[in-house]
């Protein structure tokens, strides 16, 4: 079943997927914990998407310093997603979406499209960034300044200001 994309004010649609690692995932495991950077893959193979996550690799700690989570859902084979995790040596959870429910559950065309979303860590989302035609992700430096932002502030209703003015 499609939903809408996700937007602010709507939280993103939870799921739970194999993780290439074995076990499984469940997107509501990090509400209220972690913000989350989700990268949806076009296939295991897609270059441009390799090339992404290998990116997320290299700013893994600057990421997890902003207390977010890199999740990678990829449209394909069990197989194929562990040799891809296996091959650039991803750290975080690369997760199996081996009929494309997921992907098309966001909106997405199964193998055909890639995107990123950015969460909160009460799951709203602050970015969606369809991949297009010309496969155009964000830069992480662009994604690190969005998380380091929702680190700053205090998401979900919190009531307690964090921004002192000092004199």
């Amino acid at each position: 079943m499609a939903t809408a994309l996700p937007r602010e004010g709507v939280l993103v649609p939870g799921f739970e997927l194999p993780r290439s690692d074995g076990g499984t995932l469940r997107l509501r495991s990090y509400r209220g914990r972690r913000s989350l950077l989700v990268h949806f893959a076009h296939a295991a193979g897609c270059t441009r998407c390799r090339e992404f996550l290998a990116g997320a690799l290299e700013r893994y700690a600057a990421y997890a310093d902003e207390g977010a989570e890199v999740l990678a859902v990829v449209p394909d084979t069990a197989a194929s997603v562990a040799g891809l995790r296996a091959e650039l040596a991803l750290p975080f959870p690369v997760l199996v979406d081996a009929e494309g429910a997921v992907c098309r559950r966001y909106g997405l065309t199964t193998g055909a499209e890639a995107a990123v979303a950015v969460t909160d860590r009460y799951g709203e989302p602050r970015r969606w960034q369809p991949a297009g035609l010309a496969h155009e992700l964000p830069d992480h430096d662009d994604l690190l300044a969005d998380l380091r932002y929702l680190a700053l502030t205090c998401s979900g209703g919190c009531s307690v200001p964090l921004w002192e003015e000092r004199t």
